[in-house]
């Protein structure tokens, strides 16, 4: 009988030490998703201050054009052309 305890104590360690292996698994598999979550929002959160910097900038430039074109047609450099003479009767 004693060899078959022994045989039992012996499955029970390895089933033990095996039980330990997976926990320190699921910790490690649980970092690696938390880091790639901490990733994943940092990426979102770039993105949209990269988009939030080029509306700005463009806005800036579609600002800068308007108030060139307003500049020019009050200084009269944006005239359109006089209808040709020929075109009217």
């Amino acid at each position: 009988m004693s060899s078959k305890l022994s045989e039992i104590e012996s499955r029970i360690a390895s089933a033990r030490q095996l039980d330990t292996v997976i926990g320190a698994m699921r910790g490690i598999a649980a970092a690696r998703v938390g880091a790639m979550l901490a990733a994943s929002r940092h990426v979102k959160d770039r993105l949209q201050e990269l988009t939030r910097d080029y509306r700005i900038v463009r806005q800036d430039e579609i600002t800068a054009e308007i108030a060139e074109i307003a500049e020019l047609a009050a200084t009269g450099a944006c005239v359109p052309p006089a209808t040709s003479a020929r075109g009217q009767s």
